[in-house]
């Protein structure tokens, strides 16, 4: 009982900060930097986005002629690579 008590109580203190609004359809993923400070999105709109930490819209990378479906950043936080249905 205590197990459920404490995942209910996580569950509930829940709070939404920040929104990322830019994508026009489905994000499938989602990337932080190394550094924490950056996240790559990856989304069905054949585009990846850049956003700050904050969730200030940074820039779009295009590129992709079908759904991007994944995204990451290399170690040292310098490059994105990421996956489409396109086989780019």
């Amino acid at each position: 009982m205590q197990v459920v008590t404490g995942l209910l109580q996580v569950v509930y203190d829940v709070r939404e900060q920040n929104r990322l609004i830019g994508h026009s359809t489905e994000v499938f993923g989602v990337s932080f930097s190394p550094d924490g400070q950056t996240i790559a999105s990856a989304s069905v709109d054949k585009t990846v986005k850049l956003w700050r930490r904050d969730g200030t819209f940074m820039t779009t990378l295009t590129g992709h002629n079908a759904a991007v479906i994944s995204v990451t950043f290399s170690l040292d936080g310098q490059t994105i690579a990421s996956a489409s249905h396109d086989t780019r």
